[in-house]
């Protein structure tokens, strides 16, 4: 919906991978994901102000909506992150490809956020945007484990920018 405003960019993980693949410039990447995080810290207090009669949502698990560790120790949890940011971002990159299926890419983008949601959302919250994990913590002041939702959605999204550059447009070149 706001592709053609940003390029679809609401999520850090996607900016980051696009400045390490180069389609985005360093002052566009911080806008970005200032932007990004603002809106995420605002949604975050929206939500706590909408449930201010229910203090236990914003204190206890999972508070407002933060990701938390089930079973899953943060090393486990940021390779789960990154890998399952991986596919989200390369579904990103892939769909904005100009030889990708016209309106397809939106598509295939839902198909991984749901597949990623499902396959690791019981481990870690399934982040996958560390826009997406600031916004609670923000919100409920529960920061427990914030470098797992940095750091793996980060390299997976730096990883997914690489491989689609110079794996899938190399032939292109």
């Amino acid at each position: 919906a706001f592709g053609h405003v940003s390029g679809g960019h609401f999520n850090p993980a996607v900016t980051v991978g696009a400045l390490a693949a180069r389609r985005i410039n360093a002052i566009r990447a911080v806008l970005f994901i200032a932007a990004q995080l603002l809106g995420a810290a605002l949604a975050g207090i929206l939500l706590k102000a909408v449930f201010h009669a229910h203090p236990e949502l914003a204190e206890q698990a999972p508070h407002l909506g933060a990701c938390s560790l089930q079973g899953v120790g943060y090393k486990a949890a940021t390779l789960l992150e990154a890998v399952a940011t991986f596919f989200l971002a390369s579904a990103v990159f892939a769909g904005a490809d100009p030889r990708a299926a016209a309106g397809l890419g939106p598509l295939g983008v839902g198909a991984a956020l749901a597949a990623a949601i499902l396959a690791i959302g019981p481990l870690t919250g399934a982040a996958l945007n560390p826009a997406r994990a600031f916004g609670p913590a923000v919100a409920s002041g529960y920061w427990e484990n914030a470098f797992v939702y940095w750091i793996g959605p980060l390299a997976g999204g730096v990883v997914a920018a690489w491989t689609q550059e110079h794996l899938f447009l190399e032939a292109k070149k």
